[in-house]
């Protein structure tokens, strides 16, 4: 069975999501260094194959009756324009096969890329009537800034009401405690 590594489910839909530490390296950004890109391009064409594969598998032998998947990879750090036509076309120009090029940019398209942060901000909005699957969906045919906003106006939720507020608190006196502690060892 190919290799995933959460799985999402609820009714007939369900979320693939498959976690990669790609970042973009800082010679993208400083000097539009397309070879520095390359290891984050690696790290995405191997989890854009880990979901399709996945989903193809799960689909064929009818998973938890799930009719509508969507593939998501979850990167340690937002990787801005990674979808835009600039950035998604250097993904595909390391395939020496047109045939694998095109199924590649077919499957990287059904894929949606969030960082761990961006997560974080979606998971105040999930409720029993708003799940991640409809959320997650919304964003892959929108803009994240666009989707979030909107959830934000209709709910009226903030921060305080994530998962991670009632840690809030422990985290930073954690934080606080080590620095102080790692001041006085110099």
């Amino acid at each position: 069975m190919p290799n995933a590594k959460r799985l999402y489910c609820r009714m007939q839909s369900g979320c693939i999501a498959e976690c990669k530490a790609a970042v973009l390296p800082l010679g993208v950004y400083t000097n539009g260094d397309m070879n520095d890109f390359k290891t984050t391009v690696s790290k995405i064409h191997k989890g854009v194959c880990q979901t399709a594969n996945f989903e193809k598998h799960a689909l064929n032998n009818s998973f938890y009756n799930v009719k509508e998947w969507i593939r998501l990879i979850i990167t340690y750090e937002p990787l801005r324009g990674i979808n835009s036509d600039i950035l998604s076309k250097n993904l595909i120009t390391d395939f020496k096969d047109e045939n694998e090029a095109l199924k590649f940019r077919d499957e990287f398209d059904k894929v949606l890329i969030l960082s761990v942060s961006q997560l974080d901000n979606i998971q105040k909005y999930t409720s029993e009537t708003n799940s991640l699957y409809s959320i997650l969906k919304k964003i892959k045919s929108s803009n994240f800034n666009d989707v979030i906003n909107s959830l934000s106006d209709k709910t009226g939720r903030t921060f305080k009401d994530s998962y991670l507020a009632k840690y809030r608190e422990q985290i930073i006196n954690n934080l606080v405690t080590e620095i102080k502690t790692h001041k006085r060892t110099k």
